[in-house]
């Protein structure tokens, strides 16, 4: 389904079932983007974890599923980019955190949409920017 969300559009494309309805899809998105400084279309798929452990493995080289994929497009002004996300992966991740599970998928998207404007966490001090960023975001628009 494409949604139009004015400075934004997202496709989201449900390979699996999530707990969100795509105008949260959209809300956390737009939320990231704009915390992020950028603008641009991104593409939202909800995977099983086969398929995610597939894409994991052509595009990484890593034979498991994992819970967010983030894929920026390169130079687009137009496009940010695409965020493949596992529900279940993320459900087993929220049960273990005594979390909801659609708030833990709020932060998979927010996350996905921080690295499409180019946060990275690979260094300490930007991992700690890049999460203390997300959590304040995932705290004003999850449920």
């Amino acid at each position: 389904m494409r949604l139009r969300h004015h400075v934004v559009d997202v496709d989201i494309v449900r390979y699996a079932r999530a707990p969100l309805s795509d105008a949260q899809v959209v809300r956390a998105v737009r939320a990231a983007q704009r915390a992020g400084g950028r603008r641009g279309s991104v593409d939202v798929s909800f995977v099983g974890t086969q398929r995610m452990r597939k894409t994991n493995r052509i595009t990484h080289g890593e034979d498991t599923a994992t819970d967010v994929l983030a894929f920026p497009d390169g130079g687009d002004a137009v496009s940010l980019g695409e965020l493949v996300i596992c529900p279940q992966i993320a459900k087993r991740s929220a049960q273990r955190a005594g979390e909801p599970w659609p708030r833990e998928i709020i932060r998979l998207l927010v996350h996905g949409t921080l690295h499409l404007c180019g946060y990275d966490h690979a260094e300490p001090t930007d991992a700690a920017r890049m999460f203390q960023l997300q959590e304040r975001l995932v705290r004003s628009v999850a449920p």
